[in-house]
């Protein structure tokens, strides 16, 4: 279910708009990477998405969507261990944001 609201976001809005969150805002050059990482998660493939992810966020270590999802799909294979690290990361770097709570 997240991962199709992610791919929601991502499919209606590609260009920046007043009304997206900055958090969310995700630069051109991601879109594909993520698209992809959803795209595997949907068909299952959870190993690969994550190893999509940890890709996205070698090059673009901020980027909220895709240390989301890796703490998503992380907590969905039973890694709560690497699951918590993550969103743990993510909640120090957005301690204000309770989108990330």
């Amino acid at each position: 279910m997240l991962l199709s609201f992610l791919r929601q976001i991502f499919q209606k809005n590609r260009t920046k708009t007043r009304h997206i969150p900055q958090f969310l805002e995700v630069p051109a050059q991601a879109l594909s990477p993520i698209d992809a990482a959803i795209t595997l998660a949907n068909a299952g493939r959870m190993d690969d998405a994550i190893t999509a992810y940890q890709c996205i966020l070698k090059a673009e270590p901020e980027l909220f969507l895709a240390q989301y999802g890796l703490a998503v799909l992380q907590a969905s294979k039973g890694n709560f261990a690497q699951a918590h690290t993550t969103a743990c990361l993510l909640t120090s770097r957005m301690p204000n944001m309770p989108e990330v709570w």
